[in-house]
């Protein structure tokens, strides 16, 4: 669909000029070639944009997620000097209160789950997105936006398998208090 010259890509393909572009090649082209440029998901940009905001969303959420976590346990959660001042149970409702975190249980937080889950997220939306503008088909970019959806809650899977009921059941009875007021400010609307 291009008349010579041709410039070479850093991958080493063949890139045509748009000045030397024949959209009237197109006619001349095989039916299977055809069929193959329109079924590309590049060819619908509105379906391929629809695709490609939800993904984004999804991850996007995702990391709300962390920051409202790292602002809970980072910012509203106060610092104790002890391991044995951090929790404090209730044994009349059966719950547990978290009283405050030493600086080293916050920096192991931010370590081992907020960073590698910021990163991750950070990973997903940059190649999920390349990946799902690269996929050949309709029907394949709706399998692999799912594909990716898959591994973002991975985590949740893994939680709800292997770790026992009774280790759920107590961090859903935790009880957190906040060290700081609600006040309405820009990062609430984030």
């Amino acid at each position: 669909m291009y008349d010579p010259p041709m410039d070479k890509t850093a991958n080493g393909f063949r890139r045509g000029r748009p000045e030397n572009f024949r959209p009237e090649r197109f006619q001349h082209l095989p039916d299977d070639k055809k069929k193959l440029l329109c079924s590309c998901p590049l060819s619908q940009p509105l379906y391929l944009g629809a695709v490609l905001a939800i993904w984004s969303f999804t991850v996007v959420a995702d990391v709300r997620k962390i920051l409202f976590l790292m602002e809970l346990m980072f910012f509203r959660t106060p610092l104790v000097d002890s391991y044995r001042d951090m929790l404090e149970r209730n044994d009349k409702d059966r719950t547990m209160r978290l009283m405050g975190l030493t600086r080293s249980v916050k920096w192991v937080l931010f370590f081992v789950m907020f960073l590698p889950r910021l990163a991750i997220d950070i990973v997903l939306i940059w190649l999920g997105c390349r990946w799902l503008v690269a996929t050949a088909s309709f029907g394949d970019v709706l399998l692999n936006a799912m594909a990716l959806e898959f591994l973002l809650l991975l985590k949740d899977l893994f939680y709800t398998a292997v770790v026992p009921h009774r280790d759920k059941l107590e961090t859903k009875q935790m009880l957190i208090p906040s060290n700081k007021e609600d006040e309405p400010t820009y990062f609430g609307y984030l």
